[in-house]
């Protein structure tokens, strides 16, 4: 997850949700904080954001859509359908993550 955030924010991704601190405890974070040493306070509030997906996007190189599905769903919104579907059944999100981001880096160095 953190890897994922690092990602869209490096591409200019800014939460729309209060600012979370070092000391914020977990039910009080909403949005995120990037330290200087690149360590990241966050709440899961900011995968809600659609934003957050898109520009994940953007870092990961996805292309606007995903063949035909749905008549063409954007890539973000499939990616985000999916992390959801995870979180609610109670699914591996750590797997999700990995194979979200090391997926997409192979990919990108394969084109």
């Amino acid at each position: 997850m953190n890897e994922a955030l690092k990602l869209a924010i490096s591409v200019g991704y800014e939460s729309p949700l209060p600012t979370a601190t070092p000391n914020s405890k977990d039910d009080d974070v909403m949005g995120f904080l990037l330290t200087k040493e690149m360590e990241i306070y966050f709440s899961p509030l900011v995968f809600t954001d659609p934003k957050f997906w898109q520009a994940l996007g953007k870092a990961l190189g996805w292309g606007e859509f995903v063949g035909m599905i749905k008549g063409g769903t954007p890539v973000w919104l499939n990616q985000a359908h999916e992390y959801f579907e995870i979180k609610l059944t109670n699914g591996d999100e750590n797997a999700f993550w990995k194979e979200l981001l090391t997926s997409q880096q192979t990919d990108k160095t394969n084109h």
